[in-house]
């Protein structure tokens, strides 16, 4: 994930600032979320965004999402772009009427779009937490719902984020063998919580 969507030089610092200030609206919303997918791993296995990552990611369980969607005002006041996307087709409990993810940018990259915030929207049945990903190439993913309801925090960068409480087991559920960096990493093929 190369070009001008990597997180490095100026990405990177945009990114920093964005995941620090989005975060700091959603903690003072108190809104339950977490650090999700390869920013979770990046953090937790290097301390570190991933360089070679073209996004960030988040989550928060759809019984949260009012309150998300009352914060985004706050998230566009402070200089970022804000839209919601919603699913693309009904996949119970999923429907297409639903929102699927909210995406966070940085305006000067409009055309690039170089710095993104995906925060997955994770709907809850029973002890799995079920989500989709993608549009073109769709993916429909689940993990133990223990995940997303024990959380902890986790120091990066000067800041507190939550993640949860079994990140290693999260990681595993995800990634397999989650320690050993693997660049091309492909969200629609190798991740291990495909349904």
């Amino acid at each position: 994930m190369a070009g001008n969507r990597s997180l490095t030089g100026k990405n990177l610092e945009a990114a920093m600032r964005m995941l620090e200030r989005v975060s700091g609206v959603l903690d003072a919303a108190d809104i339950k979320y977490c650090l999700d997918a390869g920013t979770l791993l990046g953090i937790v296995r290097e301390n570190r965004l991933l360089p070679w990552d073209n996004d960030m990611d988040m989550a928060v369980s759809r019984t949260e999402l009012p309150k998300l969607e009352a914060a985004l005002d706050e998230i566009r006041a402070l200089g970022y772009k804000a839209r919601i996307n919603k699913h693309v087709k009904d996949d119970p409990p999923m429907l297409m009427t639903e929102p699927r993810i909210v995406k966070v940018w940085v305006p000067e990259f409009v055309f690039l779009r170089a710095v993104i915030l995906d925060i997955f929207i994770k709907t809850k049945v029973d002890d799995e937490y079920t989500w989709a990903e993608g549009t073109k190439r769709y993916a429909r993913k689940s993990v133990p719902a223990h995940f997303h309801d024990e959380l902890t925090r986790i120091e990066f960068a000067g800041n507190s984020y939550p993640i949860p409480a079994d990140a290693e087991g999260y990681l595993t559920q995800r990634y397999g063998d989650w320690r050993t960096p693997k660049k091309d990493w492909d969200h629609i093929v190798d991740d291990k919580s495909l349904a």
